[in-house]
């Protein structure tokens, strides 16, 4: 899984024909005022943590398939990963980093503690085979 300290950048990239070599395919699962909206919360999130270096907007995941994989068709194929990958993995909370001497750096440790208490349950439940809905 990449960091990805600029999510429009990255959007802008893959979506260009003109500028993409080896994309399989391009499967987007929302509307890209949304990816606008996600780094500008991130940023100002960031700004406010205090802490120095690169804001990190979202991260990206990338699936090496196997070569059999080229005998199918690729939007069809990327709309069934990602579906998948929503339905399996789309619950999870993402926790935030204490920068240093944060005055809410409590507050945000708290916080990180629920989050990964949900995320352990969840976990428990994927692996119950409890359904998401």
């Amino acid at each position: 899984m990449s960091k990805l300290p600029n999510v429009k950048g990255k959007i802008s990239y893959i979506s260009s024909k003109a500028r993409q070599e080896n994309l399989y395919a391009v499967y987007e699962t929302t509307d890209r005022k949304f990816w606008t909206e996600l780094a500008r919360c991130n940023q100002e999130e960031f700004k406010k943590s205090g802490t120095e270096g690169t804001c990190i907007e979202a991260r990206e995941l990338i699936i090496a398939l196997p070569e059999s994989f080229v005998d199918y068709e690729p939007d069809k194929l990327l709309k069934l990963f990602t579906e998948y990958f929503k339905q399996n993995y789309g619950v999870y909370l993402p926790t935030k980093k204490i920068g240093k001497n944060n005055p809410k750096a409590e507050q945000i440790k708290t916080h990180n503690q629920y989050r990964t208490m949900w995320n352990q349950t969840v976990d428990r439940a994927l692996i119950s085979g409890v359904p998401e809905r």
